[in-house]
């Protein structure tokens, strides 16, 4: 949880799991020292969580996620699962506010943002977007420790507000399927089933995704396997890749036009030149590389200076905003894990991208998405962009 601009000390925010909440009612012991609760109806409940916060901005760990609040999401749902309060010193409910997904963020902000390119926008994204736990998956394995980056599916990451996703693919020939999603030598699952994914999501949505084959992390070593995985995009997604034709200079209103949402970028020169009405040149990701958090915003500060320096060009930016063990680091286990790594620099990303970036940030792509605000700061920024009348 964080917050910003609280500026209220008398005041406490307090979580829950039930909704339109108007009072709680503070109990102090000696056994279980001060507890808040409230009417949920038919019984009264305990706050989940309660915190009086000690400065205007800050986060902090809460309670473990249940995932299972996600299980009836659709592209229908606003508020779900985890709800926070403002809550004066009587318990009297201030403010309300509530875990939320945007799945339909980019074309509400449309008659603000219709004649913004991509350049031009902000976009929330997530690194190795499909590196992420099914349930299937043992996250306490000392690959999976350095392997995962995400809670959510990639149908999940986009009802929340992704627009960008980072795509790793393998090549495994002697098997059936031969593509799968991976991140270095882990192999997580078929690719065609996160594609399917990214299709439901296009075809119940005006949503506008970009999807960036960036790496390849094995097999895909000459020109016809290459091939073979244009023709596993063609087969899942023709009906909703957009035409490069329209061209980084093209305003979202062109791809809006067009029918179509789904930008395909590729990281492989030869391809884009192969299949030119089929697949985009590769957004540019910008990599820190680091594992210190000063150097981490020294980094990005730069890449912003550039930025602001050069806002004609139509070039798609991602900023890679999350630290990256070293090979020594990972193999000795030396370096903390990408979970514990996220939990430190998370509540800086949201931070700095309300902030100081919030004017020329492009992509920004995350590790474990839940620990961030990016998503709030992309909507709040593209709004701060639209010229004054």
């Amino acid at each position: 949880m964080s917050w910003i601009n609280f500026r209220s000390p008398a005041v406490y925010i307090i979580l829950a799991t039930h909704p339109s909440i108007r009072k709680f009612r503070k109990t102090d012991s000696w056994l279980f020292g001060t507890r808040w609760f409230y009417d949920a109806g038919k019984s009264e409940q305990q706050a989940i969580f309660v915190i009086q916060p000690s400065r205007a901005s800050g986060s902090v760990r809460t309670v473990s996620y249940d995932t299972r609040t996600m299980n009836s999401a659709s592209v229908k749902t606003g508020c779900y699962g985890y709800y926070a309060y403002k809550v004066d010193a009587a318990g009297v409910v201030q403010a309300s506010f509530c875990t939320k997904l945007f799945p339909t963020w980019m074309y509400d902000l449309r008659t603000h943002t219709s004649k913004f390119r991509i350049r031009d926008l902000f976009i929330p994204g997530t690194h190795d977007s499909a590196s992420y736990n099914d349930g299937s998956v043992n996250p306490n394995t000392f690959v999976n420790r350095y392997a995962l980056t995400q809670d959510d599916s990639i149908w999940q990451q986009l009802l929340r507000g992704v627009r960008y996703l980072d795509l790793r693919v393998g090549y495994e020939k002697s098997m059936n399927p031969q593509f799968w999603t991976a991140h270095g030598v882990v192999r997580w699952r078929p690719l065609v089933n996160d594609l399917e994914q990214i299709r439901k999501f296009a075809k119940e949505t005006r949503e506008i995704i970009i999807l960036d084959l960036h790496q390849f992390e094995y097999g895909l070593d000459n020109s016809a396997i290459h091939d073979q995985l244009i023709e596993v995009f063609h087969k899942t997604l023709s009906d909703v890749l957009v035409s490069p034709s329209i061209g980084w200079n093209g305003k979202l209103q062109d791809i809006w036009a067009s029918g179509r949402n789904v930008i395909l970028t590729y990281n492989y020169i030869e391809v884009v030149k192969k299949y030119p009405t089929f697949v985009w040149p590769p957004v540019e990701q910008k990599w820190p590389n680091v594992r210190d958090i000063t150097r981490l915003h020294s980094y990005l500060t730069d890449i912003h200076r550039q930025l602001a320096a050069n806002r004609t060009s139509p070039q798609p930016i991602a900023d890679m905003a999350e630290f990256t063990p070293t090979v020594l680091g990972t193999l000795t286990g030396m370096d903390p894990d990408l979970r514990k790594m996220a939990d430190e620099v998370n509540p800086r990303i949201s931070e700095w991208y309300f902030g100081e970036f919030c004017s020329t940030a492009n992509v920004v792509a995350v590790d474990f998405l839940q620990g961030t605000s990016i998503v709030d700061a992309a909507i709040h920024c593209n709004l701060k962009r639209v010229p004054r009348k």
